[in-house]
């Protein structure tokens, strides 16, 4: 949505557009919108962690998930942090988190899975 608005705005000069009725402005407010959605991206994510951490995940190989699993924890923290002060994310950034999780994760068809993959579709608008 973010990223057809930037394109629309460019093109014929509109500098705000209507959601669900309320007035955005281009640029900053559509950032921090992108952020709120982040935001919700990471927690649902981070609730994620917590579920598998409770279930006792093994990972492929048999062995306990739980150091993977606080890793994953405290890297989305520190996203969620510097989301909250303010900065923005790497489009990248989630994408490497994807990629690891599913090397490890014991089934990809697993929520866990979803939400961290809802995280880089969130970053890149």
């Amino acid at each position: 949505m973010i990223s057809l608005w930037n394109s629309l705005s460019k093109a014929f000069g509109s500098p705000e557009f209507q959601d669900q009725g309320q007035t955005h402005k281009a640029g900053r407010g559509m950032q921090n919108n992108q952020n709120v959605n982040l935001l919700e991206a990471l927690k649902n994510a981070r609730w994620e962690v917590d579920r598998a951490l409770q279930a006792q995940w093994q990972m492929l190989d048999g062995q306990p998930a739980a150091t993977n699993l606080i890793r994953l924890d405290t890297q989305l923290r520190e996203a969620e942090k510097r989301l909250q002060s303010g900065s923005s994310t790497s489009p990248n950034e989630f994408s490497g988190i994807v990629r690891w999780v599913s090397d490890w994760v014991p089934n990809l068809d697993d929520p866990l899975v979803a939400a961290v993959a809802r995280l880089e579709r969130s970053s890149n608008g």
